[in-house]
């Protein structure tokens, strides 16, 4: 081969190198705590054998950070479906933040600071399920919101523990509508708390988590590399070049 045509080639694949990123294989990549029992009867939850939160029109959410650009495809939990539910399915949500003790913008999530949303089938008997999406996040702080009555979901249920709560998981809870009575009238009378809190620490086991691919920048010493193996290549194909007689 040309030792030219030889360099062309191997420039080319280093700037392939150098340009794309390195992937890492998918898996969980966030979890608020890890997997513990599953296939628990909702029976456990109302006689207290198990913890749980209640999973509905109460938004229900944690913050994580990635430290990495990472492509999201699916998000989910420990789940069970409540047996008054009249439908299936939840929803889940993930919500760009500014930082580790941040909240979502909005406690109907209507803002742009929701990143995207999926739906979640609940189990009859609890299990660790997740809805599908397609996510490309940088570094940074996020939120996992979970619950019903957006995203054409109704459905109700209860988030169970895991084995243990990671030291960094931060619960948080939103909206919730409560009966007050009206001094006016004295008729019972829907009242919308609009904000979020931090959750009590009896909301501190729950199992969130995402699954996805971390995706690396190119390092530095990936470069180096394909620059020694692009030297020795040039250079032997160089000295195996045959050189043209001198005329006569």
């Amino acid at each position: 081969m040309n030792p030219f045509k030889h360099m062309t080639l191997l420039l080319s694949l280093l700037g392939i190198a150098s340009l794309s990123p390195a992937t890492s294989f998918g898996g969980v990549i966030y979890e608020s705590a890890p997997p513990s029992q599953t296939d628990i009867p909702f029976s456990d939850l109302l006689l207290n054998r198990v913890p749980g939160t209640a999973i509905g029109p109460r938004l229900t959410g944690v913050r994580f950070e990635l430290l990495e650009r990472t492509q999201v495809t699916r998000i989910g939990g420990h789940f069970i479906q409540s047996p008054i539910s009249q439908t299936e399915t939840i929803f889940g949500a993930v919500v760009a933040l500014e930082h580790g003790t941040d909240f979502p913008d909005s406690t109907d999530l209507s803002t742009p600071d929701v990143l995207g949303s999926t739906s979640i089938l609940l189990p009859s008997l609890s299990n660790n399920v997740a809805g599908s999406l397609s996510l490309d996040l940088k570094p940074g702080w996020y939120a996992l919101v979970y619950g019903s009555g957006l995203f054409g979901t109704e459905g109700s249920g209860v988030a169970l523990g895991g084995s243990s709560s990671e030291a960094n998981s931060s619960y948080f809870i939103g909206a919730l509508t409560i009966i007050l009575g009206n001094p006016v009238d004295q008729a019972d009378q829907p009242i919308q708390l609009d904000f979020w809190r931090t959750s009590p620490s009896s909301f501190s086991n729950q199992r969130f988590f995402v699954e996805g691919t971390a995706v690396p920048e190119p390092s530095s010493m990936t470069v180096l590399t394909f620059s020694v193996v692009l030297t020795m290549a040039f250079r032997r194909a160089w000295s195996n070049w045959p050189i043209a007689p001198p005329k006569q």
